[in-house]
């Protein structure tokens, strides 16, 4: 049983949930942010809304959500009681953006309220908008982005109501987007973001196998799972892909590793990094378009973000088991990625511990406690994050280490510059 992790010290736990929000070509553009404290920890607590706007200041000035975010922005639900929060103020305007709730009630205040944070700095986003109504229109001449959701049955009725909205200047986002599919759809009628997990669908890349790039990721993460695998040996299979040669110079030569001299050699590289660093870096490019542009996918941060959770998690009960844990996570999220069986994908990468394998095929094991913990804490959906602490206190843990050790996570993943 893993043991319950405390620290007197650290106050109330709160969660981030994180839902990425894409461009017209489905690069990361910004995640709405749900936030999330257990309730119960605190008496004495009589204005429920007062917390939950106090979480999110909380959130973006004590837990640097600033940072977390990077250059990416962060969409917050706000109802018609935030909105006139002094706490609003907080708030980094250059990298929030304000949704405004739907079932807010329009209101000659509302729109001056909402002017004067666009005047501050913020953008606004109107949420939800199904239906066009006139009593919108002061709202709506103020939005930089209106969110329009995908009902199914109903996709005849979003280019009459994109014809409506056109002549507030506003930009479209189609939430909801559950297929490429849709998502060319909505890009064809003028959306310029998208929210959802279509990219995450195995159905996208289903039958198309691994491409070239990936096989010889595949190979070099085998190769170094063989202790008698060569430097050597890694060094050729490397340069048979320009572009991983490229990024592996381009990777050791970056002002985190701050060697003296610059790496010309790929056998240089591989040898300074050592095996470990070289075998989580080719497990996180996994998560790297190969178009020729070399650029993460949407589910590079989620995957690295987990992969460090549970590493994290590991280091505090089971520091035997951290780099087990990291990879892990790493190749949970993979067969999403690559549209192929899990089992697939283990048989392309001989001599897994019996660990991982165990917990990604069956679900069961010493790591599966902290895959639990890091799938319920990540960003699916309201109810998801309502129940992770009942999940994170089954599992052993303490809510409020585990709320850090997320921000840490997030923090790492959004600090890496891989492929970019």
């Amino acid at each position: 049983m893993t043991t319950v992790i405390s620290d007197p010290k650290i106050r109330q736990p709160i969660f981030v949930g994180r839902q990425p929000i894409l461009d017209s070509a489905f690069r990361l553009f910004g995640y709405e942010l749900l936030f999330r404290r257990q309730v119960g920890l605190h008496a004495g607590v009589t204005n429920d809304f007062q917390a939950t706007a106090q979480v999110i200041v909380n959130a973006f000035c004590e837990l640097s959500m600033g940072n977390l975010l990077g250059s990416y922005k962060g969409f917050v639900n706000v109802n018609e009681a935030f909105l006139f929060e002094e706490v609003i103020s907080l708030l980094p305007a250059q990298q929030v953006v304000l949704e405004v709730l739907e079932h807010v009630t329009p209101s000659p205040a509302l729109a001056k309220r909402c002017a004067e944070l666009k005047k501050a700095g913020f953008l606004i986003a109107v949420d939800d908008l199904e239906h066009y109504d006139p009593a919108w229109d002061p709202i709506l001449e103020l939005a930089d982005i209106i969110k329009i959701p995908l009902v199914p049955g109903k996709e005849s009725t979003l280019l009459p109501l994109l014809d409506q909205l056109r002549r507030f200047g506003a930009r479209f986002l189609a939430e909801r987007v559950e297929t490429r599919e849709q998502a060319e759809m909505c890009r064809a009628l003028g959306f310029s973001y998208f929210q959802g997990y279509f990219f995450a669908k195995p159905s996208v890349l289903s039958g198309q196998g691994l491409s070239p790039a990936r096989l010889t990721i595949m190979q070099l993460l085998a190769l170094l799972n063989d202790d008698n695998s060569s430097t050597h040996d890694i060094e050729l299979t490397i340069k048979t892909d320009p572009s991983l040669t490229v990024n592996l110079l381009r990777l050791t030569n970056s002002a985190h590793y701050g060697y003296g001299t610059r790496i010309h050699s790929i056998l240089q590289a591989v040898t300074l990094l050592g095996r470990k660093q070289i075998a989580r870096w080719l497990q996180l490019l996994l998560y790297v378009e190969d178009n020729g542009n070399a650029t993460p996918t949407p589910l590079f941060r989620t995957a690295a973000a987990r992969a460090r959770l549970m590493e994290l998690l590991a280091q505090e009960t089971r520091p035997d088991l951290a780099d087990e844990a990291f990879l892990c996570g790493v190749l949970s999220l993979a067969p999403v990625l690559l549209g192929m069986p899990i089992e697939a994908l283990l048989r392309q990468i001989p001599g897994l511990s019996t660990h991982i394998s165990y917990a990604l095929l069956s679900h069961r094991g010493c790591l599966v406690s902290y895959l639990n913990v890091a799938e319920a804490v990540e960003n699916e959906n309201e109810h998801r994050l309502g129940c992770s602490f009942d999940i994170i206190e089954a599992e052993g843990f303490c809510p409020e280490w585990v709320s850090l050790a997320q921000i840490d996570a997030l923090t790492w993943a959004n600090a890496l510059k891989i492929g970019e």
